[in-house]
């Protein structure tokens, strides 16, 4: 058996997952506080709210990646009710990003 069927190359990336080598608008994706580059302009957005400090568990400090996973956090490991997480969490309604 050949060591390529053991252990394959892994095929090597396409052009959206090489942001910038493809002459791509590899700044405009890119997170102003800390150089992060995205594919996704969505998860762009998702992920300034980390900086913002909106993804921030108030109890315990732990620091998650989506406002969806901190209400589940809150839900699950602090026993929270609806109620009392829709008063802790902003909503897209109460809430909007505005970046710097």
């Amino acid at each position: 058996m050949a060591a390529d069927a053991v252990h394959p190359v892994p095929p090597l990336p396409g052009p959206s997952h090489r942001l910038g080598e493809d002459g791509s608008q590899i700044d405009s994706l890119r997170c102003e506080s800390c150089g992060r580059c995205f594919s996704n302009r969505d998860s762009l957005v998702h992920h300034r709210k980390v900086h913002a400090g909106v993804t921030t568990c108030a109890l315990c400090g732990k620091v998650l990646n989506k406002v969806a996973y901190l209400r589940v956090h809150l839900q699950l490991v602090h026993r929270l009710d609806e109620q009392r997480i829709r008063a802790m969490v902003p909503t897209r309604r109460r809430y909007t990003y505005r970046g710097t």
